[in-house]
């Protein structure tokens, strides 16, 4: 009888420990996709000089900020691994990064596309106002987060006339291939966004 016994306590223990077993794992691999989005990217087609260029540790400062100070030791080692991403990945990969779950990888992917000379300018900044939820911010803190466009408008091709110009930085700005029409359709967008960026900011934030 007692044997008995011990087999239906195991036979009942065993379901408890797999139902609580599979629970943490589930716990877990949430944790992981929440805490580090960029585990959940395909990096296929992606070179690994590449991905090893732009994937930040788990918990990277830089993971949403844009360098300001480039006297700290931090940001300039950012950003020269930004430079050496923009210079080396191929329109591809870089069309692909467009869409990384970190802002600064996003924004990094958008300005090393501007920044090639046979590509189309205008989609690129066209589809950069389309995402209204990922926000940058600058290391001083002082200024309000920038949406990917706005990034671009105001501190790859320095053409808002919404904002004061950046102090000078080890990067000049980029000399745009738009034609005056489309710089005309682009900052109109710019302006557009520029006025409903708070409503993003609190839909995103709330």
């Amino acid at each position: 009888m007692r044997r008995k016994s011990q087999i239906r306590r195991r036979v009942l223990l065993f379901p408890t420990i797999t139902f609580v077993l599979v629970g943490l794992l589930l716990l877990i691999s949430q944790f992981y996709i929440l805490d580090t989005p960029s585990w959940t990217f395909n990096w296929t087609g992606i070179r690994p000089e590449i991905r090893d260029s732009v994937k930040l540790d788990r918990g990277d400062y830089f993971g949403r900020y844009v360098c300001d100070n480039f006297y700290n030791r931090h940001c300039l080692q950012y950003q020269n691994r930004r430079e050496w991403v923009m210079q080396n990945a191929t329109n591809q990969e870089l069309v692909k990064l467009m869409n990384h779950p970190e802002p600064i990888i996003k924004a990094m992917a958008h300005e090393g596309l501007l920044r090639k000379e046979n590509t189309d300018h205008y989609w690129i900044l066209e589809s950069s106002f389309i995402d209204t939820t990922t926000f940058l911010f600058t290391t001083n803190g002082h200024d309000l987060p920038m949406l990917i466009g706005d990034y671009l408008i105001e501190r790859v091709l320095c053409v808002s006339d919404r904002i004061p110009m950046p102090a000078p930085s080890n990067q000049r700005p980029l000399s745009s291939n738009l034609t005056d029409e489309e710089l005309i359709k682009i900052l109109k967008l710019y302006n557009y966004h520029f006025d409903k960026k708070q409503v993003y900011y609190n839909a995103y934030f709330k």
